[in-house]
């Protein structure tokens, strides 16, 4: 197969997967955005049209429509489709670091902290259980 006859089908499958793509994520819906927290703090736009974690820009991968991969930020973001309706997510870094993530969003402001318990608005305990001091 000459040069010209690869690019083109190249470009050709390229296209397509990119159509498919497309069209899979329309077919995977939300409710609106979807924010997620813990180690790290992903946020999803309505749809799947694009993804960010800690603020950055993260590339969505579309496995099935129960499966869904970011990543960025040297991470892994790993969501899967709960059977009773929303999204459980999960993330994988470097040198096996892993964590959970939950459902919502950080506070805003330190005034916003003042409604955490006293562990939770400690950084040093954000990702251990509160402890008595």
């Amino acid at each position: 197969m000459n040069l010209m006859k690869k690019t083109v089908l190249g470009a050709m499958m390229a296209g397509a997967l990119f159509s498919s793509a497309s069209a899979f994520a329309a077919r995977i819906a939300t409710d609106g955005p979807l924010n997620f927290q813990g180690y790290h703090e992903v946020h999803i736009d309505e749809d799947f049209k694009a993804a960010y974690i800690d603020g950055k820009s993260a590339r969505i991968t579309f496995i099935n429509k129960n499966f869904i991969e970011l990543h960025g930020n040297s991470i892994v973001v790993s969501l899967s489709k709960k059977p009773a309706g929303g999204w459980d997510a999960t993330w994988t870094g470097t040198h096996r670091e892993h964590g959970v993530l939950t459902p919502g969003m950080k506070p805003t402001s330190k005034s916003d902290a003042g409604q955490l318990p006293a562990c939770a608005a400690d950084h040093s305990q954000a990702d251990g259980p509160c402890r008595e001091r």
